[in-house]
């Protein structure tokens, strides 16, 4: 260890040695070097959950149809709030956004050394995360499959054939299936990390 420690700090005798540049060894250089190579991958995946979570939400929100009766049946005016399965779509990426959005946050100050977080917060912050990160797997896989399976016909979608008529609500509803289960695949290592990761994170 100590010679691979002034292999790095460049030391030699004879003044031949590179000189040390303190702001490329500072202690908190080096701190934020080991954040980064520890804490990317996790951050990586919370800013795609982030994103995807964000994209479903969007779908679902500007799901509607302007279209008149079809096999008796009036859709005029229908939306997602029409829908309960919908509703639970936007209810599980909506949370699954704002959570994301806060666990980015908080990763990010704490790379840019912000501010240092103190044993407790640590340890209150893995708590949440773990069981947060496992409640929210489940939240999201069940909206995933229920907007899949509206989608599939378990409704009354398929008695009044209802993409012939309105296929952009039902292009969106395809959508915003595939981003919520991916937003569900970027959370799954999230929860596996925070399993197996220390009280120091990442988170």
């Amino acid at each position: 260890m100590e010679r691979g420690s002034k292999h790095y700090k460049g030391s030699g005798g004879g003044g031949g040695g590179t000189p040390e540049v303190s702001g490329l060894t500072s202690p908190a250089a080096q701190r934020m070097r080991v954040s980064l190579k520890k804490g990317g991958l996790p951050l990586i995946f919370r800013l795609m959950t982030l994103a995807c979570s964000c994209a479903a939400f969007s779908l679902i929100a500007s799901t509607g149809s302007k279209t008149g009766e079809v096999n008796g049946i009036n859709i005029a005016g229908r939306k997602f709030r029409h829908y309960r399965t919908l509703n639970y779509g936007l209810a599980s990426n909506a949370i699954l956004f704002a959570y994301s959005l806060f666990m980015c946050v908080v990763d990010i100050m704490r790379y840019a050394g912000a501010f240092e977080p103190t044993v407790v917060s640590r340890q209150v912050m893995s708590f949440l995360a773990q069981w947060l990160d496992f409640g929210l797997v489940f939240l999201q896989f069940g909206a995933a499959t229920a907007i899949a399976g509206l989608r599939g016909g378990f409704s009354d979608l398929s008695l009044v054939d209802y993409c012939s008529v309105s296929q952009v609500f039902c292009r969106k509803l395809v959508a915003s299936t595939v981003f919520s289960y991916v937003a569900w695949l970027f959370l799954a290592p999230s929860l596996y990390i925070n399993i197996i990761s220390n009280e120091e994170g990442p988170w």
